[in-house]
């Protein structure tokens, strides 16, 4: 017989905390790939200054548009605008600004990631996660909620195409579906059979998936002007 602790069971308390752990994870690389959309203004001498003082852990750079970004101590970003710098005479590269920077890399004799995108370029959010171990936990979590999703025959706030709308063109699907089904992470079995459930439908979860995001960035700009 499962033991209960008021109406909750000790099933209940397992999965509780196996789901607040998983969504953690999601939430930690969510909130890494939000600090690197809002760097901080600097020059191309900062960028350098850093590199030589081996603070850089991480450095993307835009081809189309000179924008670099970089990290410093793994979790503050900074951004900077490349001057045109002149190819070398042994140049093999089609950018001479991604040599240079690849020039500066090694000089500075620090193990750099360095990542090449074009700007305004969408991508898989977990992908965006610079350090690599979180990285790996953070697309493992969104993998494994991702087919808990797929393999569970009914849930209780958005049905399964509901559901894959939000992860795949609104890309907040996994921390909510963790957050909300089948049953509320604070809410206990007991309490499931006691409120049915009324799903919405795909069509609304497509609506959903498009408004969602576009309410977190205002959200996120607000707070983040207002810092």
């Amino acid at each position: 017989m499962a033991t209960t602790t008021g109406q909750w069971r000790a099933t209940d308390w397992i999965t509780a905390g196996v789901r607040l752990v998983v969504l953690l994870v999601l939430l930690a690389g969510g909130g890494s790939v939000v600090l690197a959309a809002f760097p901080d203004e600097r020059s191309e001498q900062d960028l350098v200054a850093d590199l030589d003082a081996g603070r850089v852990t991480h450095l993307e750079y835009q081809r189309d548009s000179g924008v670099v970004n970089w990290s410093v101590d793994g979790w503050r970003w900074r951004q900077a605008r490349l001057a045109p710098h002149p190819p070398t005479i042994n140049m093999s590269a089609a950018d001479p600004n991604l040599q240079w920077l690849q020039q500066r890399i090694e000089a500075s004799g620090d193990d750099v990631t360095l990542n090449v995108r074009v700007a305004g370029q969408r991508e898989w959010w977990p992908s965006r996660v610079m350090w690599s171990p979180l990285q790996g936990l953070t697309v493992l979590a969104w993998a494994g909620t991702f087919v808990l999703m797929l393999a569970t025959p009914r849930h209780r706030y958005g049905n399964r195409w509901a559901w894959f709308w939000l992860f795949t063109i609104g890309q907040v699907g996994a921390p909510l579906y963790l957050l909300l089904e089948t049953r509320p992470l604070w809410r206990d079995r007991a309490w499931s059979a006691r409120t049915p459930a009324n799903p919405v439908s795909g069509g609304v979860g497509c609506l959903w998936s498009i408004l969602l995001p576009i309410a977190a960035s205002l959200v996120l700009f607000a707070v983040t002007a207002s810092v």
